[in-house]
């Protein structure tokens, strides 16, 4: 007849009950690194959507080769206002586009993996500066050429077009404030729920 009438996991897979307490921390933290990979991964796919739709709304400027450098002036070498303006677009139609898009994803990736609010927290910032860094490649990847880098080498007065890029900050700083802002959402409303589940107390 067995001593223990109800063995527990541990006991039954060759460990003792002192063992118990900690497999079921690896098993935590072993969910918790999964839900880490998740949500890098998803903030992954959103930043190169991003880019493929900035991609898409953005419209180049163009400008003229001169003396190795890029500028932008018409045939008779006066400054083109509208096309200097446009240099500025590709920068503007980044936030426009990725602010939501990390703002819906840090919101979404936080409501569906709640398990662990910290490990969320932390995959959710690396996950918006993946997601900056790969918009931003990819981005200059599907755009013009660098037309600073062309114009060495091209003839003056070569059309060129702008590159699709923004200053090396930008991507960063509005996927990872989109991100943190939608994690905020999503646990304010993750604590107002659970308050207003919590029983009353029958003392009051």
């Amino acid at each position: 007849m067995p001593e223990r009438l109800n063995p527990d996991v541990g006991v039954r897979d060759g460990g003792s009950a002192a063992d118990a307490p900690r497999l079921r921390g690896r098993r935590e933290w072993g969910r918790a690194g999964v839900q880490a990979l998740l949500v890098v991964v998803v903030f992954a796919l959103a930043g190169l959507g991003a880019a493929w739709l900035w991609h898409l709304v953005w419209e180049p400027s163009r400008g003229l080769a001169f003396q190795g450098r890029f500028v932008v002036v018409d045939r008779d070498g006066f400054y083109d206002l509208p096309q200097l303006r446009g240099l500025f677009s590709a920068t503007g139609l980044l936030a426009v586009v990725a602010f939501p898009t990390a703002v819906a994803v840090g919101l979404l990736t936080a409501l569906l993996l709640d398990r662990h609010e910290l490990v969320t927290l932390a995959a959710v910032v690396v996950g918006a500066v993946v997601a900056a860094a790969l918009m931003a490649w990819l981005g200059q990847q599907l755009g013009p050429p660098d037309p600073d880098v062309l114009a060495r080498s091209a003839d003056d007065g070569t059309t060129l077009l702008s590159a699709l890029e923004a200053p090396r900050p930008v991507p960063y700083l509005v996927w990872t404030t989109g991100a943190l802002v939608g994690l905020l959402v999503a646990f304010v409303g993750v604590a107002k729920r659970g308050a207003r589940r919590a029983p009353a107390d029958p003392r009051a």
